[in-house]
């Protein structure tokens, strides 16, 4: 993405999103956030996080973000309309924070294509274990929230913070530190983007599908002008 351009972010509230966000921020202008949740508008698709979470997340970082209402069925549709709002609004590029797409047949390119955007994934083909300490030396801080005991992980790890002694542990157990073929998940709270930490407390873990989660609260909405 050359320097100056306008950007969109596909923003999943994880780790990787968030080291994506910044290294994009780095080259270009963020126009917002478009973040997908459930039909009931109350926790994101992806991770699970709440819609309360989001929004103390992108006042942090100072930044406008969307919300699409959606299944499974109807994401590709309702994430198009999203893009097409942001190319209105005059974005260039949309932004993911995937380290792994495939050369053929990706719908990322094909959903930024469709809403006459391109495709900026700054992550991508990234060596997996430098992406992760590169995320924990930078000064960011995110909580496991869920995990698949099918790939490694166990309950003990939920909320576990992500920094070099848990990079360590995962690669001491053979396990990708990065999540990305899907281990665990992970809701970054502060950083060098932040303003202030997002703060949360521990609410109910439960088991959903293959994962393990434990749902995080905001406590406190931050004060961007405090």
């Amino acid at each position: 993405m050359p320097e100056g351009s306008r950007f969109v972010m596909s923003f999943s509230g994880g780790k990787d999103s968030t080291l994506a966000l910044y290294k994009s921020v780095l080259r270009g202008t963020s126009l917002g956030l478009i973040s997908m949740l459930n039909e009931n508008g109350t926790v994101s698709s992806a991770h699970g996080l709440r819609k309360e979470f989001f929004e103390a997340c992108a006042e942090s970082l100072g930044m406008p973000i969307s919300f699409g209402k959606t299944s499974w069925g109807d994401y590709g549709e309702l994430f198009n309309e999203k893009l097409l709002r942001a190319k209105a609004d005059g974005a260039e590029y949309v932004v993911f924070g995937d380290m792994d797409l495939p050369e053929e047949n990706c719908w990322h390119e094909a959903a930024a294509e469709r809403a006459g955007l391109k495709l900026f994934a700054p992550l991508w083909n990234e060596d997996h274990i430098q992406l992760s300490r590169e995320f924990a030396r930078l000064g960011f801080k995110a909580a496991v929230v869920s995990v698949n005991p099918d790939k490694g992980m166990k309950e003990e790890d939920l909320l576990r913070i992500y920094d070099d002694a848990f990079i360590d542990e995962m690669l001491s157990r053979g396990i990708d530190p990065s999540g990305e073929a899907g281990e665990f998940h992970t809701a970054a709270f502060d950083g060098p983007m932040f303003s202030a930490p997002v703060k949360w407390k521990e609410g109910e873990t439960r088991r959903i599908g293959n994962y393990i989660t434990t749902d995080i609260i905001p406590i406190e909405r931050n004060n961007i002008n405090g």
